[in-house]
């Protein structure tokens, strides 16, 4: 059985797994992202460490691949971390510096094209779509038969979209109004209730808050709006909701079509379902493109049915 080490660095906490061919996550864990790069580089070789143990134990072998992820402006081919506001770095040789660090390649890339190679690998999804990830942030990933867009690393970027804010006449990026950061955060403001999340303000409005299911509503409008524009431009592909939006369900996805279908007239309805593999698309995706370095063959979702 093969398997890889899959580490995904988000802006609070670092989820690192050890995941086999078949996309099984046999051992996962969280912890804290470090304040600096040097700090990030020591957990990550002590999260390689700790999961080779686990490999070991599980007759695995030693040296695995290794798959790691991160998020904001990625450069894939470069192998570089060109910008993360949340991180505070610009322009880093993450790929190099891992491998340095790991005495081993590393296989290196932007955590939301993760998301989409797992979704789109294992989780039984079109070899053309578009993966949408609304969290902290908003990014996108257009697949084209089965390949990334990444120019340079600024593709799908469409939480960067100047939208009108909802409550000025200034011009603000589109994920400050619609992502799930941006729920919380505005519901906070209008009710004057801070909340942990975005999953508190959908559970609320789902119990008949007013003012969190005008956020949400708001939200939604303007993400419809992005997305009708994306189908506007390449076409009716279909769209994969993953991220905090996601694990609000189906109800709030239902929502989301309907509002894209208002928009469209002559353009076909794209369609628009939610992440199949949740939480663990982006390790798992990490990993099975360590994998396919490493020249392990993986089967496709698609092509084992």
């Amino acid at each position: 059985m093969s398997a890889a080490i899959a580490i995904d660095v988000g802006g609070t906490s670092m989820k690192s797994g050890l995941v086999d061919a078949a996309g099984r996550v046999l051992s996962h864990t969280s912890t804290p992202t470090p304040g600096s790069v040097p700090a990030l580089l020591e957990e990550v070789a002590a999260l390689v460490a700790r999961h080779e143990r686990e490999a070991l134990g599980l007759g695995l072998g030693g040296s695995l691949p290794v798959g790691l992820v991160v998020p904001g402006i990625v450069d894939d081919m470069a192998g570089i971390a060109v910008h993360s506001a949340n991180l505070h770095w610009d322009d880093v040789h993450m790929r190099d510096l891992a491998s340095a660090r790991l005495g081993r390649p590393v296989t290196f890339g932007h955590d939301v094209r993760a998301g989409a190679l797992g979704e789109m690998r294992l989780g039984g999804h079109a070899r053309s779509m578009v993966y949408v990830a609304v969290g902290t942030g908003i990014a996108a990933v257009i697949v084209l038969d089965g390949v990334p867009l990444v120019s340079g690393g600024w593709a799908g970027e469409i939480g960067q979209q100047l939208v009108i804010d909802p409550d000025s006449t200034r011009r603000v990026a589109l994920e400050q109004v619609a992502s799930a950061g941006a729920i919380a955060s505005r519901y906070a403001q209008a009710s004057g209730r801070e909340v942990a999340g975005s999953r508190e303000v959908f559970e609320a409005a789902t119990a008949g808050d007013s003012a969190a299911a005008s956020v949400i509503d708001t939200a939604l409008e303007y993400l419809a709006e992005s997305l009708a524009d994306l189908s506007c431009a390449l076409g009716p592909l279909p769209i994969v909701i993953g991220g905090g939006l996601a694990k609000a369900g189906e109800p709030m996805v239902s929502v989301l079509r309907d509002k894209v279908a208002e928009l469209l007239d002559v353009t076909p309805m794209p369609t628009i379902t939610t992440a199949t593999l949740g939480a663990s698309s982006q390790i798992i995706g990490a990993a099975l493109a360590a994998l396919d370095a490493a020249g392990t063959q993986v089967p496709d979702a698609q092509e084992a049915s």
